[in-house]
């Protein structure tokens, strides 16, 4: 009598493959073969084996490409053994051919972070300290992890904790480069460093008594931003761009930048503004 196969190991087939494969919490290794293939009959008991020693976090999904040709198809395969790597229902990895298990688990070293961060994001809402702390021990024992620390910055600034996210953020920019979500992290973190000890009001009647009061000006913009009223902050950096170009204008134009990095892409607010300081400056 063959031995049962661990619950997270499936045999999926064309009509409950994307129940199989879809709308799990678990990293999904998805793997391609056929019954004829000599590497995919070495590759199969090496997956099965991590897979039922991993179950808390791997689910493992086995395609007959003789039996499932719209999976197969879906999938654009061509060669097998494929496997693919899929986690929150889209594919984040993949490779092809019989690879030994050392190679096969440091394919899913970082697969498993992955699924980590994914399983924090949802219980930090509960238990955030929680959270912060795993993030922290995590670094710890990968402190070259530069997702880590984003995503452990992104969390100390939703907390307020401004100093610690600053730390974070300057040891991934000693690199010499940020990625793009840390580099909106720095400019979120400048825009509340900007916030002014004045209220947006009492700048807002100083600027109106004094138009020409353009450091009064700039300390309005930034309390707009700071306070996250962006478009109305955009308005003022454009009229310091024209007015004061080579001081407090420059100083805006910086805000500005920040603002856009801040904000998502696809913003109406860069998108008008973006343009509007383009034709200010040239």
């Amino acid at each position: 009598m063959s031995e049962a196969k661990p619950p997270n190991i499936l045999i999926t087939s064309d009509p409950t493959f994307e129940a199989d494969v879809y709308g799990r919490s678990s990293v999904v290794v998805v793997d391609f073969w056929a019954s004829w293939c000599a590497p995919c009959r070495m590759l199969m008991p090496t997956l099965e084996k991590i897979a039922g020693e991993n179950q808390d976090w791997l689910t493992l999904v086995k395609v007959n490409t003789d039996e499932c040709p719209m999976a197969a198809g879906k999938f654009g395969i061509q060669g097998i053994p494929a496997v693919f790597a899929i986690l929150n229902d889209s594919v984040v990895d993949q490779f092809q051919g019989a690879l030994p298990e050392k190679s096969i688990l440091e394919w899913l070293v970082p697969l498993k972070s992955q699924w980590e961060l994914s399983q924090l994001e949802s219980d930090f809402l509960a238990n955030p300290e929680a959270v912060i702390e795993r993030l922290q021990t995590m670094i710890e024992s990968t402190p070259k992890d530069a997702t880590l620390k984003i995503r452990l910055a992104e969390k100390l600034l939703i907390l307020n904790r401004f100093d610690e996210a600053t730390v974070l953020l300057e040891q991934l920019e000693s690199r010499g480069f940020l990625e793009p979500e840390a580099t909106k992290l720095k400019s979120q973190l400048n825009l509340m460093g900007r916030k002014s000890t004045d209220s947006v009001e009492a700048l807002m009647d100083l600027v109106q008594k004094n138009p020409r009061d353009f450091a009064a000006k700039l300390k309005l913009a930034e309390a707009l931003a700071g306070s996250q009223q962006f478009e109305r902050a955009c308005e003022v950096c454009l009229e310091l761009v024209a007015q004061d170009r080579r001081v407090t204008g420059e100083k805006a134009r910086e805000l500005m930048i920040d603002i856009f990095r801040t904000l998502p892409d696809e913003s109406e607010i860069t998108s008008k503004y973006r343009r509007q300081l383009a034709l200010a400056l040239y």
